[in-house]
């Protein structure tokens, strides 16, 4: 918890709720009086007070709306007798070393002052509802990134998908250290009958007198990459209808856009193989009238996930193979001819178990929920299947040539490629590399991306990286970063990512470790 001390919050408002006892009523020394304790917190932008067993006044949940705090602590200086008469438990002098404890893992609402998280880095909240997010706070590392919503947090609570039609966005870290805009947020929009959420308040349609839309929009979904994820229209829209039209539109990380199965089928799927958040569109013909209803998806996986793009990938870009590697915690051996180090040789379904069990063994369990990996594209995930496990790490996408033009993620598709963890260890790193690997006959500089994720969040965007290839087979390596997951303060799952950032030529580890910050 962090722990606020009395005096420093009664020069933002009057605080009542920290009671030593000794404001006469011969109360019990460390005692904090209920009401008060809830009305003290209203008065600072929270929802609940509660008094704990150790006499504290504890605030928590969302914020009330316009608390004026500054009015309040006027109202208490001109007049410092306040509460006297009726036995209140308004502080005196000798109160000002009892404390106001904050639930800094209390769901993050609007409040007096923007807040910087945990690592005191950013926490991607507007948490003084200005609709600025993290504009205080020293990012830290140029090109780490964190999803971001400007405006009341309660409209994308954490760790699920936002309300009705809103959705995050990603803030970079800039080379000022500080936080860039947030950029692709969908924030609320006013009320229209239409079926949908629009407002983001879990409603949709209310107090729009006479609204009877026949659409049933749904709000934002989650799910994990390389699903199949149902566009189920007929739960939508189950009059009968003219024509019918999906549409998906895909995050800016994303190179070629897939298309649903049967974009013109009532109900169909469409396979996402990347991280980000879609949008969904319907589009429906019905009796002379139009309707359209648009959600958001969210792709996320769980623990690390890597994906790799460049800019010559595909028949109409040079086709070149670029590969992604991922190297343990340890000895800085060589990438390619150790278990130390995933790639394509021995971290696909197809190259990683000739022999029974996986080559890399990392000492990491199994992911047994086949989900994870079933759908993986170009066969990967049958054969994951006949393993009857997803292998931790393991690659799922190796896309040595690909059709530009085509959509169907099945086929000969240009996707990222992709490395997993899905249940990374605490405090070990692993070193995210990028070989340019072959030119497939092609002239000239390749530019390399690379995406992190943790958690399913996207924490670190690198590139573009210029590569070149010296003679036929002995491209650059890009050392790209190294990541370490632990523990955070509230119990969730968070990484620590360190740019590495150098090009050199050969098989060599680079540089050595990185130095953390967080440490067992």
């Amino acid at each position: 918890m962090t722990k606020l001390l009395c005096p420093v919050l009664v020069l933002v408002a009057a605080v009542a709720g920290c009671s030593s006892g000794d404001s006469g009523g011969g109360g019990d020394g460390g005692a904090c009086a209920p009401a008060q304790c809830q009305s003290d917190c209203e008065a600072h932008g929270y929802l609940a007070g509660t008094c704990t067993t150790g006499g504290i006044c504890q605030c928590a949940g969302r914020p009330g709306a316009d608390a004026d705090v500054d009015g309040d602590a006027a109202d208490a200086d001109a007049d410092p007798d306040a509460g006297e008469d009726g036995g209140g438990d308004e502080p005196d002098a000798e109160d000002d070393g009892e404390e106001f404890e904050v639930d800094p893992c209390a769901p993050p609402a609007c409040g007096p002052e923007e807040l910087c998280g945990e690592t005191t880095r950013g926490d991607g909240v507007d948490n003084d509802c200005d609709t600025e997010v993290d504009e205080v706070c020293d990012c830290g590392t140029i090109g780490t990134t964190l999803d971001c919503f400007p405006g009341d947090p309660s409209a994308c609570p954490v760790g699920v998908p936002c309300r009705g039609g809103c959705t995050r966005g990603v803030e970079t870290c800039t080379e000022f250290r500080t936080w860039g805009g947030c950029i692709g947020v969908v924030g609320p929009a006013e009320e229209i009958c239409d079926g949908a959420d629009n407002d983001c308040d879990g409603l949709y349609d209310e107090y729009i007198d006479g609204c009877e839309s026949p659409v049933y929009c749904p709000g934002s979904v989650s799910v994990a990459p390389m699903t199949y994820v149902p566009l189920t229209g007929s739960e939508m829209f189950p009059d009968p209808f003219d024509s019918w039209l999906w549409e998906l539109i895909c995050p800016t990380t994303v190179g070629t856009c897939p298309l649903p199965e049967d974009p013109v089928a009532q109900d169909t799927q469409v396979l996402i193989l990347s991280s980000g958040t879609y949008r969904a569109r319907a589009t429906i013909h019905a009796d002379a009238t139009t309707y359209t209803c648009e959600f958001a998806i969210l792709a996320q996986g769980q623990g690390l996930r890597v994906e790799l793009t460049w800019d010559t990938q595909g028949s109409a870009h040079g086709d070149t193979d670029v590969d992604l590697h991922l190297h343990q915690w340890g000895a800085e051996s060589d990438f390619f001819s150790s278990p130390q180090d995933c790639y394509y040789g021995n971290c696909k379904a197809s190259s990683c178990c000739w022999s029974g069990p996986p080559s890399v063994d990392w000492s990491l369990p199994h992911t047994m929920d086949l989900a994870a990996c079933q759908d993986s594209p170009h066969g990967e995930g049958a054969q994951w299947v006949s393993h009857g496990f997803c292998a931790n790490p393991r690659l799922d996408v190796d896309v040595i040539t690909c059709n530009s033009a085509e959509t169907d993620p099945t086929l000969d598709f240009c996707a990222p490629e992709n490395i997993n963890v899905d249940n990374p260890p605490w405090f070990e790193p692993m070193r995210v590399m990028v070989n340019y690997y072959s030119s497939h006959s092609y002239f000239g500089t390749t530019n390399a991306f690379a995406n992190i994720y943790c958690g399913g969040a996207l924490r670190a965007s690198f590139g573009p990286q210029p590569l070149t290839l010296s003679g036929s087979s002995s491209g650059e390596n890009w050392m790209v970063a190294d990541v370490m997951f632990y523990e955070g303060e509230c119990g969730a799952l968070d990484c620590e990512i360190v740019p590495v950032d150098t090009v050199i030529t050969g098989p060599a580890f680079g540089p050595p470790w990185s130095t953390f910050v967080h440490g067992p």
